[in-house]
């Protein structure tokens, strides 16, 4: 059942962002919230500028020796396809 709010519209394909201050438990805006309502996965996190940029500056094994563990992790996380 989709909730009141016009946020959650669509959910989990089409609906907005998900809303903070619900997570948080105090949207004030409740069915008139313009963000969706309902739980979403946590999003993966991403560099900002500034982290780019000093992962641009970095010499080639200090920025290996940073990316390498996380790559790692990521391709123990994903599952074989079929082929």
């Amino acid at each position: 059942k989709q909730p009141g709010n016009p946020g959650s519209f669509g959910h989990p394909e089409i609906c907005s962002r998900v809303c903070v201050f619900f997570e948080a438990g105090r949207c004030g805006k409740g069915g008139a919230c313009g963000f969706c309502h309902l739980y979403h996965p946590k999003r993966p996190a991403y560099l900002n500028r500034l982290q780019r940029a000093a992962l641009c500056e970095m010499e080639g094994p200090k920025a290996r020796s940073l990316i390498l563990p996380l790559l790692k992790k990521k391709l123990r996380g994903l599952r074989p396809t079929p082929a």
